[in-house]
């Protein structure tokens, strides 16, 4: 399926996107008191972090088939349950935002330039918590 052929939603691919490779990868939280976290006790004043990126490649929830499962890049992946944004109490209060203008100017670049692919691999910022493109040069069609 094809996202600029119109197969494919483009809120869709961008929750794939979102899930594939999350802008942030790990938060800390520091426990305010002691509790136990799967059988693990974690103490009041301990430092726990926890790894997005890691839980959004979950087999348990997005399944180990090679070619739909949770390493593979599934464009039309529906539903998507990741949590790329948070979740619960911690879920990001812009998302909804994000994703409204992340559709905008994706559905937006795909009217106007239909055949748009990218020109280049493109670098990836320097660090590994907020991930990202240090830019993305694309051929226009």
């Amino acid at each position: 399926m094809a996202l600029t052929a119109g197969e494919v939603p483009v809120a869709t691919a961008l929750e794939e996107l979102i899930r594939f490779d999350a802008p942030l990868q790990l938060f800390e939280r520091t426990a305010t008191s002691d509790v136990e976290v799967a059988g693990a006790l974690v103490r009041s004043g301990e430092v726990v972090a926890c790894l997005m990126g890691s839980a959004n490649r979950d087999a348990a929830v997005f399944g180990d088939d090679p070619r739909t499962g949770a390493d593979a890049f599934d464009v039309s992946r529906d539903p998507n349950p990741h949590v790329g944004f948070g979740l619960g109490r911690h879920f990001c209060l812009g998302a909804p935002l994000a994703r409204v203008e992340l559709e905008i100017t994706v559905r937006r670049l795909l009217e106007r330039f239909p055949g748009v692919t990218p020109a280049a691999a493109p670098p990836r910022r320097p660090t590994w918590v907020l991930r990202g493109l240090e830019s993305l040069d694309v051929h226009l069609a």
